[in-house]
């Protein structure tokens, strides 16, 4: 499951790239609901039924979010009150990467260099048998944030389809944190 992430401002000015607003209030929403159900019934409630009431807590708590602005990057993942959170200074990053990755290739081969070409232009697959190919492979772009260190941080993987949206998201963090974006 791909867990939708928002790109929005905070208050201060720092760019937020984490889960989607709309995510967590369905989550909460699934949450009550079970919640409710259990409280509702008139015998104990199952093994499963904990587990899920469990399971919807966790989709509530859970968090993961990178903070972007002039000073650095922040990324925080974990459970909200016990989220593990990594701090880059600005000094430490270099730049900004899309990456192209297509699941069902080979790494090394041409196919693979031109379908990541593919996936990096936003062409859709012209062949007449791309209904058959994208069953088995699947283009994505990973967002990277590069460290002078040559540490590399992946920000988000999405599928090449939402290459527009990842771009312009890339564009207003590379903008707001003054890293260059490369592709």
């Amino acid at each position: 499951m791909e867990l939708p992430f928002t790109l929005t401002e905070t208050r201060d000015g720092r760019l937020r790239y984490g889960i989607a607003l709309g995510y967590r209030v369905l989550a909460a929403l699934i949450f009550g609901i079970l919640s409710w159900t259990l409280y509702a019934q008139a015998e104990a409630p199952s093994v499963v039924a904990w587990l899920l009431l469990a399971l919807s807590a966790f989709g509530v708590l859970y968090e993961e979010r990178w903070i972007f602005g002039p000073a650095g990057a922040e990324h925080a993942v974990g459970i909200l009150f016990a989220a593990r959170t990594l701090r880059l200074d600005r000094e430490a990053l270099e730049a900004l990467r899309l990456v192209p990755h297509v699941h069902g290739t080979v790494p090394g081969s041409e196919d693979e260099g031109r379908e990541n070409a593919r996936a990096l232009s936003g062409e859709r697959d012209a062949d007449p048998d791309g209904r058959k190919k994208s069953l088995w492979k699947r283009p994505y772009l990973i967002l990277v944030l590069a460290a002078r260190d040559g540490s590399e941080y992946a920000v988000d993987k999405v599928p090449a389809r939402n290459r527009d949206r990842i771009l312009g998201y890339a564009r207003r963090i590379a903008e707001r944190t003054g890293l260059e974006l490369r592709s």
